[in-house]
């Protein structure tokens, strides 16, 4: 899933760019923040590749980590009942 979210920015980061300079871009995933804080040489090749692309790609943006209580994903996954999805603010809005 965020593979296909990173692939979704990635093809859209030259329109993106003319619009801002500054992205904030999150992730539910605290261990990719760690990943992608540390230089890509300090990891095995396999993950390593992966952390300098995506440190490359996203170098002007800024990443951070949907807390649990904040994520909406949650919901589904945890396999809410539909009323609770319904009446819920964050379901609704997100986060504030």
């Amino acid at each position: 899933m965020q593979l296909k979210c990173f692939q979704i920015v990635q093809e859209n980061h030259r329109r993106l760019q003319q619009i801002s300079k500054y992205f904030l871009l999150w992730t539910l995933n605290s261990i990719l923040l760690i990943w992608i804080n540390v230089s890509a040489n300090k990891w095995k090749i396999f993950v390593g590749k992966r952390v300098a692309h995506i440190q490359e790609e996203t170098s002007s943006a800024t990443w951070r980590r949907v807390p649990t209580q904040s994520n909406t994903l949650d919901f589904t996954s945890s396999g809410s009942e539909t009323t609770t999805r319904l009446t819920s603010t964050l379901w609704w809005k997100g986060t504030h």
